[in-house]
């Protein structure tokens, strides 16, 4: 990772730091990742993100996201424990009753230790694993296993959301004497199940997609986050996420020029190239 490439792409409306780098974490979204948070004045509501380094759709032959903004939303770490935030039956179109085979998923609205091996804990095991995590107001099913999954991952995105945080996902292998039901069952960890730091954290990304249209990506979203919660305001190690709803040509690898189907440079750079727009402003 290097910051070139962030202020090639991108500029804020106020100071992010003394020292950060950039990447693609995926086609779709670019992650700054604060190194040294010496000036920074960041403000949820009011720190803005601007597009300038000619991204376009992944095939490169769309116009430019130029000059569109984002205003800044999330956090920098909040000191709370872990909650379920969505907890959902995945099965069958048409199917009215779940049965073995079917999962299901819970959304956390923050990574956990026992999520990111913060404790070399295990990421996976049996029924006894799952209930030493999770506790349910109704029984599951008589058997069944569970397992951390990335937040983007496909099993994640059918629990009804993607995050940058992993989910819980069970398998159902014996769904006899399940009682849950939509609108009643309630989930919630059944052990002092703390953020990576110890701390907290939580961030929702949104939902994007690209149906095919040739048209500039659309720039959705500047979020904060603190990943480890070490600390209130900007720290060492937090992010700012821009997202686009489609794959972008330098997001993808290699980078794909106007038109020419064919990619030169890195997805990543450091902070020589970066540019800031810096609004100041006098607080009595």
């Amino acid at each position: 990772m290097s910051t070139a490439l962030t202020d090639h792409l991108f500029s804020f409306s106020d100071p992010i730091g003394a020292d950060y780098s950039g990447e693609w974490a995926t086609p779709r979204r670019f992650m700054v990742t604060i190194l040294d948070p010496t000036g920074a004045d960041v403000e949820q509501g009011r720190t803005t993100v601007f597009v300038q380094g000619g991204i376009r759709n992944a095939a490169g032959d769309a116009l430019s996201a130029d000059n569109q903004t984002s205003v800044l939303f999330g956090d920098f770490g909040y000191l709370t424990e872990p909650r379920v935030e969505r907890l959902t039956v995945v099965m069958a179109e048409n199917k009215t009753v779940y049965t073995d085979g079917d999962t299901v998923v819970l959304h956390l609205d923050m990574a956990t230790r026992y999520s990111t091996l913060g404790e070399a804990a295990p990421t996976s095991g049996d029924k006894a694993f799952v209930d030493h995590l999770f506790g349910f107001s109704d029984v599951l099913g008589a058997d069944y296993s569970g397992a951390w999954h990335d937040g983007e991952s496909a099993a994640c995105d059918e629990g009804g959301a993607t995050t940058l945080h992993p989910c819980f996902v069970i398998l159902l292998l014996d769904a006899r004497t399940g009682a849950a039901a939509s609108g009643r069952t309630i989930a919630a960890p059944s052990v002092h199940m703390r953020s990576g730091s110890g701390k907290s954290a939580r961030l929702v990304e949104r939902l994007g997609g690209n149906f095919g249209w040739r048209r500039a990506p659309q720039l959705v979203s500047l979020v904060a986050a603190d990943a480890d919660n070490s600390a209130f305001g900007v720290s060492e190690g937090d992010t700012l996420t821009i997202s686009f709803d489609l794959p972008t040509d330098t997001g993808v690898d290699p980078p794909q020029p106007w038109g020419s189907g064919v990619g030169v440079g890195a997805t990543a750079g450091d902070k020589v190239r970066v540019r800031f727009r810096v609004r100041v402003s006098v607080r009595p």
